[in-house]
């Protein structure tokens, strides 16, 4: 049995770029809003989504909230995957960035699933 491992520097599984639709986009918003510490100053920027190879959408980011002392913490990486069926999609947060370790990992996610530019 011979076993082709791919190239390095390459993705075993490209992803293609999706656009998210109505449903989906919400099921991102609402998932990350549970998230937060206080839903009602949420704000999103840059979301870009990939269909990998299996269909599984991935979905990154960057989301903007109010800390506890009511200070925006400013922009911060997310990661995360639609589960589910079509318009019955669920959005599951992977992570947020709120260390430098955190960032790193969710950045990483990111870059693995074909997703750059979200830092």
């Amino acid at each position: 049995m011979h076993c082709r491992l791919p190239r390095p520097g390459r993705r075993s599984n490209p992803a293609r770029p999706v656009s998210l639709d109505v449903r989906q986009r919400e099921a991102v918003v609402v998932s990350v809003v549970k998230w937060m510490n206080d839903p009602a100053w949420v704000q999103f920027s840059g979301k870009k989504a990939v269909r990998n190879s299996r269909s599984l959408i991935t979905v990154c980011g960057l989301v903007n909230g109010r800390n506890t002392a009511g200070h925006f913490v400013g922009f911060q990486p997310l990661v995360g995957m639609l589960m589910g069926p079509g318009a019955d999609a669920d959005f599951v947060l992977v992570g947020i960035d709120s260390s430098d370790q955190e960032r790193a990992e969710v950045t990483s996610l990111c870059r693995a699933s074909g997703i750059y530019g979200v830092e």
